[in-house]
Formats: C-alpha cells, structure tokens, sequence
C-alpha cells in the first residue's frame, strides 16, 4: 500500500466517523493545503450559533510527522479563520484514527504532545440521522454567520 493510499484511506475513515457523529464533512483530497478534511458540526441539538462551528482537520498516519511549519500553518488559519484546528492520526487502539485539538503554535523545542488535546470518539456520540441538517442552507449559515460586505476597487470611484 502507498503513503497516498494510506493517506486516503485514514482521511475516509475520518470523515466517515465524524458525518456519523454530526458533521458535514467535506474533504480536500490532493490539494497538498493545510488541512485534509473542513467539517462542520450539523446536530439540530446544538445551538444555531455553535451549530455550524467548523473544524480543519490535518490527517497524518502519526502526529509527531507533522512538520513545524504546516502545524503553524493549521493552527494560524483556524485561528485567523475563527475555526478549531486538529489533527488526525492513527494512534488509538487497534490502529482507530484518533482527533487531536492543536492547541498552539509549535516552536523548535515545544514537546509534540503538551500542545494536543485528545478529542475522544465518546465525546462524539452517534447521532441518528432525523437529528441532522443534511443539507445546510444559506439560512442557517446566516443565523451562524454575519454577512461579509466584499468591495472591489471599482467601489472607490
């Protein structure tokens, strides 16, 4: 089996765990960008702002192979972004992909595992599907999102 395929398989499971906690996932496969997989928690349980609230999502067979830069480049574009950066990898037991909240930037003597929050499976519960918004409309982001005026120079005139 390939790195690619290794890679992809791990992004798919990923994504196939979190959509049946909740998430609207969408992924990014061979973009080569910071984060592998967008997804964006749906449960008509949550309150409408927290509803939509989006997570990056970096998928690597092993956390430590996560270079400073592209760790730092997660984390600035999740914060920037108003996002939660994590990290995926395949740590937990029998090989199951295991979520990590990155916590901080990462500098050259900072310990890989003091900046990572485990994010447990268990505090994901399945959700059955009559509990999701399958297909999000611009209606829900409005309520999640103010909306952002966009200008040009053509506006200056």
């Amino acid at each position: 089996m390939t790195q690619y395929e290794r890679g992809s398989r791990l992004e798919r499971d990923v994504a196939r765990r979190m959509s049946e906690r909740g998430f609207y996932v969408m992924r990014a496969a061979g973009s080569h960008g910071v984060a592998d997989l967008v997804a964006f928690d749906v449960r008509r349980s949550r309150p409408a702002r927290r509803r939509w609230l989006p997570w990056l999502v970096n998928c690597k067979f092993d956390r430590h192979d996560v270079l400073r830069a592209e760790w730092n480049a997660l984390h600035t574009l999740a914060d920037v972004a108003g996002m939660g950066a994590y990290i995926a990898d395949r740590s937990g037991p029998r090989r199951i992909p295991q979520i990590w909240r990155v916590d901080n930037e990462r500098t050259d003597h900072a310990r890989i595992d003091r900046l990572l929050t485990p994010v447990p499976w268990d505090m994901l519960p399945l959700v059955p599907k009559r509990d999701l918004v399958v297909e999000p409309t611009w209606g829900d982001l409005a309520d999640a999102y103010p909306v952002v005026e966009h200008f040009t120079d053509e506006d200056d005139d």
